[in-house]
């Protein structure tokens, strides 16, 4: 969790979809860490209002964030997308692919990463860290009771990587332990 203690040192941390599930988790454990940082906000689905924030982000990155001046991070402005596995498309072949059939959630994932990919490229210019993160298979009510990961445990691997993020993970698709995914 030593990286996760990087948090401490963000402005403020923006969690959409925070009404449920994992979202939630991260906020809880934000709150509760003694990593917290300076402002924690909890968002929930609006479509209607879905790039409200972009001027925010432009400007802390361009203040350079709590963490100062300095290369792409999350001490500056940070866009973290909360994907699957399931939505590669490489990694959809054989076992994998005939165990989970759930073609809506897959597509929404995949159609997720590549909005992240395009994100990371329009955000580049403004200093905007933007990646793709995988959870895990946590036991959610979506995810249910055989997935091997508590909230807890997903979200503190989670926050541990997030806290870790630099310029070099720009536009990348990682899974819990940090290593790299393929689109």
């Amino acid at each position: 969790m030593t990286s996760a203690m990087n948090l401490k040192n963000c402005g403020s941390v923006l969690v959409t979809g925070a009404s449920r599930g994992l979202g939630l988790q991260i906020v809880h454990s934000l709150a509760s860490g003694g990593f917290s940082p300076g402002k924690i906000i909890a968002t929930a689905r609006n479509p209607a209002n879905t790039q409200a924030l972009l001027p925010l982000l432009k400007l802390a990155a361009s203040k350079g964030g709590a963490g100062g001046a300095g290369g792409m991070g999350i001490k500056r402005a940070a866009v973290i997308n909360m994907t699957s596995l399931l939505g590669s498309v490489e990694l959809n072949w054989g076992e994998r692919a005939n165990n989970f059939k759930w073609y809506p959630y897959r597509t929404s994932k995949c159609a997720l990463n590549m909005v992240s990919r395009c994100m990371a490229a329009d955000l580049e210019p403004d200093g905007i860290l933007c990646m793709a993160l995988h959870p895990g298979w946590v036991r959610t009510d979506m995810g249910g009771s055989r997935a091997p990961l508590s909230p807890d445990e997903s979200i503190s691997s989670v926050l541990s990587v997030i806290g870790g993020l630099t310029e070099k993970d720009h536009g990348s698709f990682l899974n819990i332990t940090g290593e790299m995914l393929p689109w």
